[in-house]
């Protein structure tokens, strides 16, 4: 049973074997890419939600610096220091503009419901724990009786506050384990996409190789070897015709 007819040129099936490649290559790259982009776009929300985290904690700090300002205020009315309340009121103003800077950058996160409902439930307490830390200390210097019986009133706004931080930890902490999940999953469908690729186009390659010799190499051989007896007036022997239309088809069968 010979071979079927090839109806196109090698000129054409080179040509074909060419686009294939390309095409394969192309949809490795395309593939790659999507790939690479969505694990970048992972680690830039992952970074984000590390940074938002490191920004929180440091917003608690504060918190507590606050309550050791309004304490120490209160130290200050029993010693009489007149100067070092003026201190204390510098180093609260300071800590008052960390903590709100720092939760405003959770009230402006919006990428995880979770987080901006937490974040929104922290606004009106931080509010009342300023103000409240602000009218202490500013009765230390003048009204240390007045300072001192608000420290109870105070006290039940920094636990209240102190609630909220930890609701918002908790939130910015499971968004955090949630985009750590998934650019891990990114990575690793990178990773496949990537072992995946390389195979399919390690398959093609063998098999373009294998057609190559099955229907060039080979055909070439054999005329090759006719034609060298043929050199060598060698008659005495029979050339197989082939059954097929293309360059090597018709040398073959000329």
């Amino acid at each position: 049973m010979g071979r079927p007819d090839l109806k196109f040129s090698l000129n054409m099936a080179t040509g074909l074997f060419g686009a294939i490649l390309v095409m394969a290559a192309l949809a490795t790259g395309i593939a790659t890419s999507r790939a690479t982009q969505k694990q970048t776009e992972a680690l830039v929300r992952l970074n984000a939600a590390t940074e938002l985290m490191r920004g929180h904690m440091f917003a608690d700090m504060m918190h507590d610096a606050i309550r050791a300002d309004v304490l120490d205020a209160l130290v200050q009315t029993e010693r009489g220091g007149t100067s070092s309340l003026r201190d204390v009121r510098a180093g609260f103003d300071g800590h008052v503009t960390e903590l709100l800077e720092r939760v405003g950058r959770d009230s402006a996160f919006r990428m995880d419901n979770r987080v901006e409902a937490a974040a929104a439930a922290l606004d009106a307490p931080v509010s009342a724990y300023v103000e409240s830390a602000r009218k202490i200390i500013a009765a230390a210097e003048n009204d240390p009786a007045a300072a001192h019986a608000r420290l109870s009133q105070f006290m039940a706004l920094f636990h209240e506050l102190e609630g909220k931080m930890e609701a918002t930890s908790e939130a910015i902490s499971a968004h955090a384990d949630d985009v750590h999940n998934a650019a891990d999953d990114a990575g690793k469908s990178s990773a496949i996409i990537g072992r995946t690729s390389m195979a399919a186009m390690l398959l093609l390659c063998i098999t373009m190789a294998l057609a190559a010799r099955f229907l060039v190499v080979n055909p070439m051989v054999g005329i090759a070897r006719n034609v060298e007896r043929i050199a060598a007036f060698d008659f005495d022997f029979h050339i197989e015709p082939m059954q097929r239309s293309d360059e090597l088809g018709r040398l073959n069968n000329a």
